[in-house]
């Protein structure tokens, strides 16, 4: 994880902000553009719309065929990703510190020279569509995606960021293109670039760009809507069974984020959490958990996931139950929130080891409201989590849950 102190900060004339960690760890460079635009923005009806107009922004520029622009990229060893989240999208790019200039100006003409050749939009559109199928015949994924829109219904945060198969397959090129020409502008942007590089050089090349699209407004989201309570069942052709169990949770700039984070880290982070010992280790009532907070800019969840078989799931769900009802009663002791503490920051920094990781958590942070310094304050943030801290949300924010149950359509042979 390289060092922080020597960040260079500044916003070019053209409105764009730059955070930029030059550091000699390594010879690579990562180099990342976060707009404040995410699938948060879109309805059910244009659900997938802005990962799919980022992809396909990478399917040609008008100087080059896809054919020839994958091939200019492959050949200099570098990889670009454009790809959308909940509350924003990122356009990223990873190379070499000598192959540095030839990549980013291949960069900079997927963002501002878009090709968006009707034929490789329809094939972006089938490679979605092929990977939304995958999606919903996995358990977890499809597990998860039920109770997002569940949780959320009648919310933007329930709907899947890579869309649906009916809202893709109805997207049409005009809405891509018309999405492009409004969203992207330089003076709503954030660069984030870490590694090997000149730092004069880089801010150089992002001073002399033109104006970028055209000026949208921010829409002002409200709030999310949780449906807490609900419980779903729905039967699919699986041998086995899965199920979901979560709540609302605060969003990322809450002060009950890190206590929350801890929390989870208890219930299900790791194979010493409370889900894994007591679900799977002692009793034997589930093959797979976990437990995970998604916290996001305007609310989020924390949810308890459990793969089991049929015949266990009813048992798994009541011991779930119990476990999430134990912890909002007594004190985490002591050893084990330490524990869980390491466990949590160790994740954390291992996490740090590519150059691309730590510019995607500068970025997120600082485009999300909580500021680059996030990611060098994250650690003493867990650290200062004390056992009341966890009581406490586990008391305000573990009650009445939302509950997804995917069972088999008939009880396997045999058990």
């Amino acid at each position: 994880m390289p060092a922080l102190d020597h960040v260079v900060e500044e916003t070019l004339a053209t409105g764009l902000r730059c955070v930029l960690v030059p550091t000699q760890m390594n010879n690579i460079v990562a180099l990342s553009l976060f707009f404040p635009f995410g699938a948060a923005e879109e309805t059910m009806e244009t659900a997938g719309l802005t990962d799919i107009s980022l992809r396909c922004m990478l399917r040609g520029t008008n100087k080059l065929t896809q054919a020839e622009f994958a091939e200019a990229v492959e050949s200099l060893g570098s990889s670009l990703s454009f790809r959308a989240y909940r509350d924003f999208s990122a356009l990223s790019m990873v190379c070499t510190a000598d192959s540095l200039s030839d990549t980013l100006e291949l960069f900079l003409q997927a963002l501002e020279q878009p090709r968006f050749d009707p034929a490789e939009i329809e094939k972006e559109r089938q490679t979605t569509l092929a990977a939304i199928r995958e999606e919903l015949d996995d358990k977890a994924s499809f597990a998860m995606r039920l109770f997002q829109e569940t949780l959320f219904s009648g919310s933007t945060y329930g709907i899947p960021v890579n869309g649906t198969l009916e809202s893709v397959a109805s997207l049409g090129i005009s809405q891509i293109k018309d999405f492009y020409n409004s969203r992207f502008a330089w003076s709503k942007a954030l660069l984030v670039a870490v590694g090997n590089f000149d730092t004069r050089g880089v801010l150089s090349c992002f001073e002399r760009r033109n104006s970028l699209g055209a000026e949208m407004a921010a829409g002002s989201l409200p709030p999310p809507s949780y449906h807490k309570g609900a419980i779903l069942e729905v039967t699919r052709n699986w041998e086995q069974a899965y199920l979901v169990m979560g709540f609302p949770a605060c969003p990322v700039t809450h002060r009950d984020f890190f206590p929350l984070r801890v929390l989870a880290g208890v219930l299900g982070d790791g194979m010493s959490s409370r889900f894994f010992v007591q679900l799977r280790d002692q009793r034997g009532l589930a093959y797979a958990t976990s437990c995970q907070l998604a916290a996001y800019k305007r609310g989020g969840y924390l949810a308890g996931t459990i793969g089991t078989k049929p015949q266990s799931l009813d048992d798994a769900c009541e011991l779930m139950l119990h476990i999430l009802s134990e912890v909002c009663q007594n004190l985490v002791p002591d050893d084990e929130l330490e524990r869980t503490k390491n466990y949590i920051i160790g994740k954390y920094l291992i996490s740090h080891q590519r150059n691309s990781a730590v510019a995607f958590y500068l970025g997120s942070y600082e485009i999300v409201g909580l500021g680059w310094r996030m990611d060098e304050e994250y650690v003493q943030r867990v650290r200062q989590v004390h056992a009341e801290d966890i009581l406490e949300v586990a008391r305000q924010y573990l009650h009445t849950p939302t509950i997804v149950e995917v069972r088999p359509q008939s009880p396997p042979n045999g058990g």
